[in-house]
């Protein structure tokens, strides 16, 4: 694989998830080079932070991640108070991975920067015309509802495919813990998805990819689609999800064959 380049949209400025997908892109996705990216202007307030602050977030969180990197390869945990706790039970080879971690990114580059919801479309087609879509690798574990979708459907409209979440699956009994890769198994106490690769949005993908009216294809159709499919998946699971797709496939099958 060649190098990839790692795209975090970000919402908060708290550093497990983060440096949670850094570790693993780096050891599995051929992650060479990170930017860190906040969406402005998108009217969800919902969906993180206050009204003014997004130009700021993405430098502040590139600038917290570095520095816990920096300490997890030390043995220590920056707290959110800003204390650091000791790791002195960790084995020193987890400890290294952070280490590794670090020395990917200040070799390869590591930026940040805020995109308004308006021109994200435009952002990732600049940055698909630099790097192959295989070569980019689109993180959205921070993001909320409205945004998870708004991301996702671009990525996908402008085939994308590559859009991952860090998803921990195992559960625990105390509440806030702090949960950093180094204690996680890949594929046993934690997931890192591609969204594209689910069964409702990868059927909804092959779907709209048949759907064209004189080589255009049907793009608020789409994006209803896509929209529908990921939030029935989150809140109602997989075969709700696959129901709905199946139903509007089926509209537009008709749709198709009324306007040959």
């Amino acid at each position: 694989m060649n190098s990839a380049k790692l795209i975090i949209f970000v919402t908060s400025r708290a550093t497990d998830p983060y440096v949670n997908t850094l570790i693993h892109c780096f050891e599995n996705l051929g992650v060479t080079s990170v930017e860190f990216v906040v969406i402005s202007d998108h009217n969800y307030p919902q969906d993180g932070g206050k009204e003014g602050i997004e130009e700021k977030l993405a430098t502040r969180v590139q600038i917290t991640v570095l520095a816990q990197l920096e300490a997890l390869a030390n043995g220590f945990y920056i707290a959110h108070n800003g204390v650091q706790e000791s790791l002195q039970s960790v084995e020193a080879s987890q400890l290294e991975r952070y280490a590794r971690a670090l020395e990917k990114v200040n070799r390869g580059g590591c930026s940040a920067r805020s995109v308004p919801l308006g021109k994200l479309a435009e952002y990732l087609s600049e940055l698909k015309n630099r790097h192959k879509p295989v070569d980019m690798v689109l993180d959205v574990t921070a993001l909320k509802k409205h945004l998870l979708v708004d991301v996702t459907t671009t990525c996908l409209s402008l085939e994308l495919l590559r859009v991952y979440a860090f998803d921990i699956i195992k559960i625990y009994s105390e509440p806030g813990k702090k949960v950093l890769i180094h204690a996680l198994l890949h594929e046993q106490d934690y997931l890192y998805r591609n969204l594209t690769e689910s069964p409702p949005v990868a059927k909804a993908v092959k779907v709209f990819r048949r759907w064209t009216v004189s080589g255009r294809i049907f793009v608020p159709v789409v994006s209803l689609l896509i929209t529908g499919s990921i939030l029935l998946m989150l809140q109602n699971g997989v075969q709700a999800a696959l129901g709905f797709v199946g139903f509007v496939g089926s509209l537009m099958s008709i749709l198709s064959f009324i306007l040959q």
